[in-house]
């Protein structure tokens, strides 16, 4: 495991560690329920997370509208829910709220706390796998 020298999302200080499963980007524990301790699912959910993110954060970079956003955005949901990517969850569903009055301005803030949340998710993973 590592240690994390990123602050926490609060802005704390405080360094994140990895090694307190509350701060980790992905709960193992849920995705071991969720692949019912099967490990060689474990590693083919995460690797499958992995892609559909890359994939879903580009759709999101070309969505002309809303319609298209929150498609992208429900997959993103969907996929952090399945490892357990509760911080990702949490930014992936105010951003499928983002109305259409307020996407233009407010799409690249989203997108951007997005992507965030996707490369911590899988930089863990990766040092997990």
């Amino acid at each position: 495991m590592i240690l994390s020298l990123e602050t926490r999302p609060d802005n704390a200080a405080e360094p994140v560690s990895y090694f307190d499963p509350k701060q980790r980007p992905v709960d193992l524990t849920h995705l071991s329920r969720y692949t019912m301790g099967n490990t060689v699912v474990e590693r083919e959910v995460l690797q499958l997370f992995r892609r559909q993110t890359r994939v879903y954060l580009d759709k999101l970079g070309h969505a002309d509208n809303v319609e298209a956003w929150q498609n992208a955005v429900r997959v993103l949901k969907a996929s952090a829910h399945s490892v357990g990517a509760w911080r990702l969850l949490h930014v992936a569903e105010e951003a499928e709220q983002l109305l259409p009055d307020r996407f233009p301005a407010a799409r690249l803030e989203f997108q951007e706390n997005l992507a965030g949340q996707v490369d911590e998710a899988n930089v863990f993973i990766d040092s997990i796998l």
